[in-house]
């Protein structure tokens, strides 16, 4: 069974992602910073953060909604949903099934729903 984290004042939950730490089945809510950041997110949920509301190296089955960083950041991404309302939705090098969607206002160039890291990347839902 996950746990769940509502209102704090900058972090959700945050640990370490060059140690291979993994969150699973959690969920986070209404944080003023980053949602959950960890090495490997599965099946997790991160919505109204200040920061990045999912971040992580490989993150599979998670939704993220942030109100001014990355819905989702990620190097690999599966089946994941990200909303941002000033930034990407999904910010990735690698994705498949996933969705990004921005609200942002300003550069609408710039503030695009998804946007693939630089570097050797395939995207095989044909985003990016």
């Amino acid at each position: 069974m996950g746990s769940a984290v509502f209102r704090l004042l900058e972090f959700g939950i945050y640990l370490n992602n060059a140690d291979s730490t993994v969150v699973e089945s959690c969920t986070v809510r209404t944080v003023g910073n980053f949602g959950i950041f960890a090495s490997i997110l599965k099946n997790c949920s991160a919505n109204d953060c200040g920061g990045a509301a999912i971040e992580g190296d490989q993150v599979s089955d998670c939704r993220g909604q942030s109100t001014s960083g990355y819905g989702v950041y990620a190097v690999t991404a599966v089946n994941c949903y990200g909303l941002s309302n000033a930034y990407y939705g999904l910010y990735t090098t690698t994705a498949l099934n996933c969705f990004g969607g921005s609200n942002g206002s300003s550069d609408k160039s710039y503030h695009q729903g998804v946007r693939r890291n630089p570097g050797p990347s395939s995207f095989p839902n044909g985003i990016g």
